[in-house]
């Protein structure tokens, strides 16, 4: 699968608002940036990641949103003024590369504020330093995450901090199988699960749930190999590290407004058959509703 990015990239109208030629602010396939990369902003929470990419696609398909660096901060208040709703903004506005990022960010609930300076958003030179400040991103710049797409997620922002910033729009082949805080995973009963709390008791036994899958929200994960994860079981609301051969890495997915089964297969790099017949549907064009949870087994995942 091609990996999307979302950017606003060149074409600055300085005559007037808005998109003029349709791709200044735009959906592209991945392609290695010459000048490289310094660092990779990855949300700390799954699902702001999820939003501020949600939001960025959105802007993307918004001809009112274009490129100026004269009124680079203009989309904010234009979004402020939509609810933070990408898609509502119907008045002219304006945003360079950065800035984008910052609305992203702020769009997915995270508070921005002391991030802006004078009401000016963060720019390349400094936004590694103004996102991590705000306490929701995690700074990442090992080379895997610098030198190509397969270690990258939905909703990191790569930063050039001379020349550019963009979003990553989908999941490469490494981290669709890599388990992530925020996650929900499968637990399956009857598999030999131990519990060990996270005071560092001896593990004891986990006691068997009904009911074919029992979903693991993944809130931590440890350092070291094998690595095991702190997980909220969520019903019981009891929180202690599982080994990783405790869990079955198929996703549920909590079905959200305007999800398909197609998109949630491209998401996840997965089919849109093979979510039907995890999840016992008689089609694949069955109807899915808000709230709906659907056992993803996603490409990589046992």
């Amino acid at each position: 699968m091609t990996q999307r990015i979302g950017q606003a990239w060149g074409g600055d109208s300085a005559d007037r608002p808005g998109d003029q030629s349709g791709g200044e602010v735009r959906v592209s396939a991945w392609t290695t940036y010459a000048r490289g990369w310094n660092c990779l902003l990855r949300a700390k929470d799954g699902a702001v990641a999820e939003r501020m990419a949600a939001f960025c696609e959105a802007a993307c398909d918004n001809d009112c949103i274009g490129y100026s660096q004269a009124r680079r901060n203009s989309l904010r208040d234009a979004a402020r003024a939509a609810g933070w709703d990408a898609a509502k903004i119907t008045s002219p506005c304006d945003c360079d590369c950065s800035s984008l990022m910052a609305v992203c960010a702020e769009a997915a609930g995270v508070d921005m504020a002391g991030a802006y300076t004078s009401g000016n958003a963060p720019w390349t030179g400094n936004m590694a330093q103004q996102f991590a400040g705000t306490g929701a991103f995690a700074v990442l710049t090992e080379d895997k995450y610098l030198t190509g797409p397969d270690w990258l997620r939905r909703g990191d922002i790569l930063v050039n901090s001379a020349w550019h910033t963009l979003m990553v729009l989908d999941d490469g082949a490494e981290a669709r199988s890599a388990v992530r805080v925020g996650d929900t995973l499968c637990y399956e009963p009857g598999g030999g699960v131990h519990f060990a709390p996270g005071d560092g008791a001896e593990p004891t036994r986990f006691r068997e749930f009904d009911g074919p899958v029992y979903p693991a929200r993944v809130v931590m994960v440890a350092p070291g190999t094998p690595r095991p994860y702190l997980v909220l079981m969520e019903a019981q609301t009891v929180c202690g590290w599982v080994a990783e051969e405790s869990l079955s890495r198929k996703i549920l997915h909590t079905v959200q407004t305007g999800d398909s089964v197609w998109g949630i297969a491209r998401r996840y790099g997965t089919t849109m058959e093979a979510i039907r017949a995890a999840n016992g549907m008689k089609s694949v064009f069955d109807p899915i509703y808000p709230g709906d949870r659907l056992v993803v087994p996603a490409s990589g995942c046992g």
